[in-house]
Formats: structure tokens, sequence, C-alpha cells
């Protein structure tokens, strides 16, 4: 949209998404996931978006320096603290 978030936003966005992976992948439990989300959305709230907009968020996330040859890469959990 036309929002625009600054740089720590952005951070703790991806620091959900990957902890949702983490989650999704088996690597952590649910509350694991819940605790981390939701300390990070009591901090830097929650940021609404389409279904249609992922893909521009791709885009936006192929900046990230963890990335590899064009592909985004991901730091996953195996407990919290822990990646």
């Amino acid at each position: 949209g036309e929002r625009r978030l600054l740089h720590g936003e952005a951070i703790a966005l991806g620091m959900i998404a990957e902890t949702w992976l983490s989650w999704q992948k088996g690597m952590i439990n649910q509350l694991d996931y819940q605790v981390v989300a939701n300390y990070l959305f009591k901090h830097y709230g929650k940021v609404p978006f389409a279904v249609s907009e992922i893909a521009d968020m791709s885009v936006l996330a192929l900046q990230d320096k963890k990335n590899v040859d064009g592909k985004i890469m991901c730091t996953l959990l195996k407990h919290i603290g822990q990646a």
C-alpha cells in the first residue's frame, strides 16, 4: 500500500514471518511462535496487508543481505533465541 514501514518495523515483520515458517516446518511449537509474534506485535504493532501484496513484498525481501544468488534466505528457529 501507500504506508511505508520504518526499518525496525520491517525487521520485526520479517522475524514474525521467519518464526511462522519455523513453526510450519515443525522446528518450533505453536506456543513458541505465539510468544515471539505477540511480543513483536505488542512493540511494533500489526501491519495489515492483502494477499495481492505478497508478490511485491517478496521483491522487496530480495534486498535482504542474507540472500544468496537471488534467493530469499531465512533464519529459522530451533528454539526461541536459537537460530
